[in-house]
């Protein structure tokens, strides 16, 4: 029965982040012209997300961890000509809608890999990781930044960072996590770009530049890489003072 039950529980976890990409979908497509209305509209999937995560700690650590790094690659990319917002609501270069969008990926990812593979994120934060991981990140923006311009040329500096990046994470949660976002970014951008929100330099299949699974494959990684670590620090016990060895004590 707990099997059954736990099944059950996996099933609805990969309904809902089907909801979810058709709901971004649609609210994009049809008020991407009134962005604030729109950010309104996006304060409730975190919330489901945080939720369905189960601890409040973590889906906040998550949610900060997405709300920070997807907007900050947004803006190097469009600061480098990559895509433009048909309508930002007077902010410079992005709409208030992305912020909470951003908010979610992190959550939706871990979902996924729980719903697939039954596992949660580990709970053990390590600096160092977390480090190089905002590194790699940074590497892939300036890659695409610099060569987003040129499909082969971003192809050939980035498929090899990929395969670096799988072969040095060694997890099956990493391989589920680069499936995924390569699949739900391109799909949750398809009906949006067709009804005019943003607009890509190269629209190269569907609207969309031939690179971007692949880019929201590495970005997916290291996107949820950091959020589990940043998620680990924010479970950590807090010592109570009272607890603290005194210096009288030796």
């Amino acid at each position: 029965m707990e099997r059954r039950r736990t099944a059950l529980r996996r099933i609805a976890d990969l309904g809902l982040i089907t909801l979810l990409v058709a709901y971004v979908n649609v609210a994009v497509a049809s008020m991407w012209t009134t962005p604030w209305l729109l950010a309104l509209a996006f304060t409730l999937p975190p919330l489901v997300l945080g939720l369905r995560l189960g601890d409040p700690r973590r889906a906040l650590a998550f949610a900060a961890t997405g709300l920070v790094l997807g907007p900050l690659t947004e803006i190097s990319c469009i600061l480098s000509g990559l895509w433009t917002y048909g309508e930002t609501g007077g902010l410079p270069l992005v709409p208030a809608w992305i912020f909470p969008l951003w908010s979610c990926f992190p959550a939706a990812l871990w979902i996924v890999v729980r719903s697939v593979l039954g596992r949660a994120p580990r709970s053990v934060c390590q600096p160092l990781h977390l480090t190089l991981i905002l590194l790699g990140l940074a590497i892939e923006v300036f890659l695409f930044a610099w060569l987003g311009h040129s499909t082969p040329l971003t192809l050939a500096a980035v498929l090899p960072l990929c395969a670096l990046v799988l072969l040095l994470v060694r997890r099956l949660e990493a391989a589920v996590i680069f499936l995924a976002g390569g699949l739900i970014g391109p799909l949750c951008e398809s009906l949006p770009i067709t009804a005019g929100a943003w607009v890509y330099v190269q629209p190269e299949i569907l609207g969309m530049p031939a690179w971007l699974p692949v880019g929201y494959s590495l970005f997916s990684l290291f996107t949820a890489l950091a959020a589990e670590q940043i998620g680990a620090l924010a479970l950590q016990p807090r010592r109570s003072p009272a607890l603290d060895p005194s210096p009288a004590d030796g």
